[in-house]
């Protein structure tokens, strides 16, 4: 497959190639020795992610975690000689999980946590095509408690070219309030969706390029949750994706 596939960007509108030539790419290994052997993909710490791709067996996705992960490279997975990673979902033809209608490539983050002290997700991003609508960071739900996730950032949301946080008020799922955070941000941008206690009272919020962070409001605040990277398609549009810089914090 050629690695110099051409992708239409229906933000810029214009016919863009994200994906290096293939004897840029970092290779692949055929066996991963630990963690101290794998190359450090700039400002992306793959360590305490998995990724799960549009393939595998029905309602079950290929997953590939850490130390595979650390050296794996596919069309829908590619890292990048400059250290970001492009994340590529078909929209199309994929397998999808037992929850969820949609296509994704995305990283799933291992540790579930509770929301005190700080948590952040913090990533620095490019949608190279936004066709498929994707949620491009998210809080889920432990997976013992909900199977919904607690906040969706949505590009292109309902392909109407606005950034929407998705919030859910309640375990069942569809109870969704959406927050407008304006156009969606054309070439690279950031965001930084934040869960955890302030002054006593568990807060989540979003900010977007530095803006002061916008609070978001549900019922079911103080849930455990794990954070997740990358796209997730909402229609059948393929979505790509490039992150430059992708940043978990944990403290107390």
């Amino acid at each position: 497959m050629s690695m110099a596939r051409l992708f239409r960007s229906t933000v810029a509108g214009s016919l863009v190639n994200p994906v290096l030539l293939a004897g840029m790419l970092l290779p692949c290994a055929a066996a991963v020795t630990g963690a101290a052997d794998a190359p450090k993909y700039a400002e992306i710490d793959l360590t305490p992610w998995c990724v799960q791709l549009p393939i595998g067996s029905p309602r079950h996705p290929r997953e590939i975690c850490p130390p595979a992960i650390l050296t794996f490279a596919d069309r829908y997975f590619s890292p990048q000689a400059d250290g970001s990673i492009l994340f590529d979902d078909p929209g199309v033809d994929c397998v999808t999980t037992a929850h969820s209608l949609h296509c994704r490539s995305e990283l799933r983050e291992i540790a579930v946590w509770q929301p005190n002290g700080t948590n952040t997700l913090s990533a620095t991003l490019e949608v190279i095509d936004a066709a498929g609508q994707p949620v491009i960071g998210q809080i889920h739900d432990a997976p013992e408690i909900s199977v919904r996730p607690l906040i969706e950032l949505f590009y292109n949301w309902k392909g109407t070219g606005r950034l929407v946080a998705g919030v859910e008020q309640c375990l069942s799922g569809g109870c969704i309030t959406r927050t407008d955070l304006g156009a969606d941000p054309i070439g690279r941008f950031a965001y930084v969706i934040s869960y955890g206690r302030v002054a006593g009272a568990v807060q989540l919020t979003v900010s977007i390029d530095g803006a002061p962070p916008k609070i978001l409001s549900t019922p079911i605040l103080g849930i455990a949750g794990y954070f997740k990277a990358g796209v997730y398609g909402q229609s059948s549009g393929a979505a790509v994706a490039i992150f430059y810089a992708l940043n978990i914090l944990h403290r107390p």
